[in-house]
């Protein structure tokens, strides 16, 4: 889960956008069993989404200061209305396979 929050949160910071740290954390854990471009196209099309209804957004990405608390909500909703429309490659049994191969055998 570490990865994805690190992933969000880089990723989110590049573009100028900041959520609350349990924000992201509620995200990553949804985003369980996600591809990497699986979770990038998440971020996209939130975004794009956002920008589309709200003009204030694409002014505050001008800037580097935090977002208003409404927009970070919207952005929020956003996602969690995009991580529940995208389907996972990964199933939690071929999670658990990996974590019981790698606690028998070890990482590479």
């Amino acid at each position: 889960m570490a990865d994805r929050e690190e992933l969000l949160t880089n990723r989110l910071s590049k573009l100028r956008y900041e959520l609350s740290e349990e924000e992201i954390r509620s995200l990553a854990e949804r985003t369980e069993g996600f591809t990497i471009p699986e979770i990038q196209k998440i971020i996209e099309e939130s975004l794009k989404e956002l920008m589309a209804k709200d003009q204030e957004l694409e002014k505050e990405t001008k800037k580097k200061s935090e977002l208003p608390i409404e927009l970070r909500t919207k952005l929020f909703e956003s996602f969690q209305k995009h991580i529940s429309g995208t389907t996972r490659s990964v199933s939690n049994d071929d999670i658990a396979a990996f974590v019981k191969y790698f606690e028998d055998f070890g990482t590479p």
